[in-house]
């Protein structure tokens, strides 16, 4: 497989990311498409997917990877076994400039047998997040023969979430990797680091393999929690213990609330937690399409996303009543829940 990619993506405007963190996403949930060329399925980037040089298409769609307690949505791009051909697949996509001087992105990687092993993301030249070539380790390739690995050997046929960070601070770009990091939990301390010169931070990124591979769950954004999204919430039981758990496990708990996605126990349960702002599940908050739907739920209408949050926005027993409302929009503007 050739990393040392210099092609330019097309320029056309796709969509901007509505959470102020979360600058890009693509969940691959837009197919059935043969090709992964020109698809402007997820959000926040400024072009479609553009083919690189590929050897072999990749496609759009399937059930989709998932990890656990990672906010997941169907379908993935999926690269058939390129043949022993090592230049295989290569994708590159545009993106905006990224605030401030950190950048993190994450993904799925599930290498389809042994032969899905010479894969990852890369930002140009020799750059790569995944498995290099002729390493068999989960690695960073800053050069030709610079490999920087985790020291998480690969495994065929098994999904893991691979996150990654570039830090710029004066002319010097540090490079952070994580393997299979717990959702739902602070930043730990990286697998694999690496400082090298650059000043800027990159606004394209490639997906490049040599084939037999499932790339999903595409997140780029400037804080840890944007691109590790978690299906964990604040579970109140008995209006004092409050745990972290997904809403089926809280729903088990006699006397417990669930206050929603990515809500924390620090405020303790003295009072009513509210549902998280991401009403439609979309894993993009805070946006007003959040809003729009809740108040269309809220008047008896549908959802568009079809996995919208219940109307007890307050989750103080009593709905539908205009105290949910007023707690929505305050949360949504940054306020407390009451």
């Amino acid at each position: 497989m050739r990393t040392e990619l210099v092609a330019c993506v097309a320029a056309g405007a796709v969509g901007m990311a509505s959470s102020a963190g979360v600058v890009a996403y693509d969940g691959f949930s837009n197919g059935p498409r043969p090709n992964l060329d020109g698809s402007s399925g997820g959000t926040g980037w400024s072009s479609t997917w553009v083919d690189s040089g590929s050897v072999v298409a990749t496609s759009v769609g399937g059930a989709g990877l998932t990890y656990p307690n990672l906010v997941t949505t169907p379908g993935a791009a999926v690269t058939p076994d390129a043949a022993l051909d090592f230049s295989g697949a290569m994708y590159g996509r545009s993106f905006g400039a990224v605030p401030g001087n950190k950048m993190y992105f994450s993904f799925l990687y599930h290498p389809v047998g042994w032969d899905g092993m010479n894969a990852g993301i890369s930002f140009g030249g020799y750059t790569l997040f995944g498995v290099p070539v002729t390493t068999g380790a989960y690695s960073i390739r800053l050069g030709h023969y610079l490999f920087v690995g985790t020291g998480v050997n690969a495994m065929a046929d098994q999904t893991v979430l691979i996150v990654g960070e570039l830090e710029v601070t004066g002319a010097t770009t540090v490079y952070r990797m994580w393997v299979n990091p717990p959702v739902g939990q602070p930043e730990p301390a990286a697998q694999a680091q690496y400082a090298l010169g650059g000043a800027t931070l990159p606004q394209t990124m490639y997906w490049v393999n040599a084939g037999s591979v499932i790339l999903d769950e595409l997140r780029i954004g400037t804080t840890w929690a944007d691109v590790t999204p978690t299906t964990l919430g604040a579970c109140c039981v008995g209006g004092a213990l409050c745990l972290s758990l997904s809403q089926g496990d809280c729903a088990i708990l006699a006397g417990s609330t669930w206050a929603g996605t990515n809500t924390t126990c620090a405020g303790g349960c003295g009072v009513p937690a509210c549902d998280s702002i991401d009403f439609n599940h979309d894993t993009l908050f805070p946006d007003t399409a959040d809003i729009d739907d809740f108040l269309t739920v809220f008047s008896g209408g549908g959802c568009s996303t079809g996995a919208c949050g219940d109307i007890d926005f307050n989750n103080d027993g009593l709905f539908p009543d205009t105290a949910d409302i007023d707690a929505m929009l305050r949360v949504f503007s940054g306020g407390a829940c009451s």
